[in-house]
C-alpha cells in the first residue's frame, strides 16, 4: 500500500508523502521528488542518511500518554493485541529471537514504567539492553475455538480436560504477563491453528508504547529479521530515523503552539 511504501522510505531516511506517490504516476517522476528526511520532519539534500538513536534514559511523554499515566486505572493489562501469520516451521525460540531484534531497534518497546519521589509516572529506557519479553509456550487450537498448551507427543485432549482455554481466556493470560514496572512491555506466543496448518504469533503490547498505526512497521521488521534468520545471518535492523524522544519533544512543542488553553470561565 501507499502507507507502507511511505513508511519504508522514511525508515531508510527518504522523505516521501502519499500525495507525491499519487501525483507521480510513474517511478521516473517519483524519483525526481525524493529527498532525504530530517529527524523532525524537514528535508535536506545531503546524501548521508542520518539516524536518531537518542532513545535511552527518561522519555518525554506526549499529552495523550500523560493522560494515560495520570488516570487512576491499572496499566498492566492496558494493551493492544494482534496476531501475525508466521511460518509453520517457526519455533517459540526463533520467535523470541525475532522479537528481541524488534526491541533492539525500537527503544520504546523495552521501556520501564518508573515513579518519581513525588509520585509522577514516566517511561525510562535502560542504557543497557536488558529488556525482557514473555514467549514461553506454544498453543494448539482445539475444537470450538479452544486452545491448549501444545505438545508434539500428546493427542488433542477433549474440551473437558483441564488447561483448555477460550480465545478470550488465552488473550487475557497473555496480557497478564505484561509488567510495565519491570520493563515487560511485550508478550508473545505461538498458536497452531487447526485449519490449513497455519501458525500465528499472538502479540500483546502495552498501549503506552504502541498504537494502531505502528503495527505494520513491526510486521515489516519481523519479515526482515525472519529472512535474516533463515539465511543464518545476524539479526539486525537499522536504527530508526527518528527516535521517540525527538518525535515526542517535537509534538509537545507543536501542541503548545497550536492547542489553545481551555477557557475556564466558560466551564459553568
Amino acid at each position: 500500500s501507499v502507507v507502507k511504501l511511505v513508511s519504508r522510505a522514511r525508515r531508510e531516511g527518504i522523505h516521501l508523502t502519499p500525495r507525491q506517490v499519487f501525483n507521480a504516476k510513474c517511478i521516473a517522476n517519483l524519483v525526481k521528488e525524493l529527498h532525504e528526511v530530517d529527524p523532525l520532519g524537514g528535508s535536506q539534500n545531503s546524501k548521508t542518511v542520518s539516524h536518531d538513536t537518542n532513545d535511552k534514559g527518561q522519555l518525554t511523554s506526549t499529552l495523550l500518554m500523560q493522560r494515560y499515566l495520570n488516570a487512576a486505572t491499572p496499566l498492566d493489562r492496558f494493551a493492544q493485541l494482534a496476531s501475525v501469520v508466521v511460518p509453520e516451521s517457526m519455533t517459540a525460540i526463533e520467535l523470541k529471537e525475532l522479537v528481541y531484534a524488534l526491541l533492539n531497534r525500537h527503544g520504546l518497546l523495552r521501556a520501564q514504567l518508573v515513579q518519581s519521589c513525588t509520585g509522577e509516572l514516566s517511561l525510562n529506557v535502560p542504557v543497557e539492553n536488558t529488556q525482557t519479553i514473555y514467549c514461553e509456550q506454544t498453543y494448539q487450537q482445539c475444537d470450538d475455538n479452544k486452545y491448549r498448551v501444545y505438545s508434539e507427543s500428546a493427542d488433542l485432549p477433549t474440551l473437558e480436560n483441564s488447561g483448555v482455554l477460550s480465545a478470550a481466556e488465552l488473550a487475557k493470560q497473555l496480557c497478564s504477563n505484561l509488567s510495565p514496572e519491570n520493563g515487560v512491555m511485550v508478550a508473545v506466543l505461538l498458536v497452531k491453528e487447526n485449519e490449513n496448518n497455519n501458525q500465528r504469533a499472538w502479540f500483546a503490547i502495552n498501549h503506552l508504547v504502541i498504537d494502531v498505526s505502528s503495527w505494520h512497521i513491526l510486521a515489516e521488521d519481523l519479515a526482515i529479521v525472519r529472512s535474516q534468520q533463515v539465511s543464518n545471518e545476524k539479526l539486525e535492523l537499522p536504527p530508526v530515523p527518528t527516535s521517540w524522544r525527538s518525535w515526542s519533544n517535537h509534538i509537545n512543542k507543536l501542541s503548545q503552539q497550536y492547542i489553545p488553553a481551555p477557557n475556564l470561565t466558560n466551564l459553568g
